[in-house]
């Protein structure tokens, strides 16, 4: 389900979420059960129970979080977090911003700059079209603006390629990958590339301009490969040690 600083999260069923450091074999099991409980409006989820989320790391708390998504009867959407620090879960008492009322098709958000990223459209005749973003640190929201060319269009992606924001979408057998060569600043969306096919997903640039795609339909997850611990099993074998003392 995504990567953040080598660690990998996964979904296991039926209301649990899996967080693996495959190098080291360190790993955490977290239910969300809780939050699955609260949703009053079975529709807004789909048989296997997935909700929006996202996985980032807190720099300022050095703590890696968990954030789901969950509507209430008013089919607003509110923000829980699993902190992987304190092995708890965090009310965050936010809501989406009004205006941003329907998800894209892609549950997943991406890390990037602290801050965790969603495709979102307006309720309101897709004229507001937008990346939303969750601040990890400020546990705030903002957006960017999507290029203009793009609103409305479907189905559209989001990723990251080069350290930079990306979009990418299919149409009349044509991918086209779009990127914000600054970070937001919607005036530098840039139309990088089409392929001339579609259903590529775009996984990296390499050597500054090429782009590394695979014909793949499904979800795609970059690893890097990282000796990091759980901030948990830090602060348990600093423990030990004075009790060893």
């Amino acid at each position: 389900m995504g990567s953040c600083r080598g660690f990998l999260l996964f979904n296991e069923q039926p209301h649990f979420l899996v967080i693996w450091n495959p190098l080291t074999g360190s790993s955490k099991t977290i239910s969300y059960s809780h939050i699955v409980s609260r949703i009053k409006i079975p529709l807004v989820i789909n048989p296997d129970h997935k909700v929006p989320y996202g996985f980032g790391f807190d720099a300022s708390r050095d703590d890696y979080l968990v954030v789901l998504s969950w509507p209430d009867n008013y089919n607003q959407h509110h923000l829980d977090c699993f902190s992987l620090r304190t092995n708890s879960w965090i009310n965050l008492d936010a809501a989406l911003p009004k205006s941003m009322g329907t998800w894209k098709q892609q549950f997943y958000g991406l890390f990037l700059h602290g801050a965790i990223h969603w495709l979102c459209y307006s309720s309101q005749d897709y004229i507001d079209d937008a990346i939303l973003i969750f601040d990890l640190k400020e546990r705030s929201f903002s957006k960017i603006s999507m290029p203009k060319q793009l609103v409305g269009c479907s189905p559209i992606n989001l990723t990251i390629l080069g350290g930079c924001l990306a979009l990418y979408w299919y149409h009349d057998d044509i991918t086209e990958i779009w990127v914000m060569k600054e970070y937001k600043v919607p005036s530098s969306w840039i139309l990088i590339c089409e392929i001339p096919c579609g259903n590529y997903l775009p996984l990296c640039i390499s050597n500054g301009s090429n782009i590394i795609a695979l014909n793949f339909e499904l979800g795609y997850c970059v690893h890097t490969d990282s000796l990091l611990p759980f901030p948990g099993d830090v602060k348990d074998k600093d423990k030990k040690k004075k009790t060893d003392h």
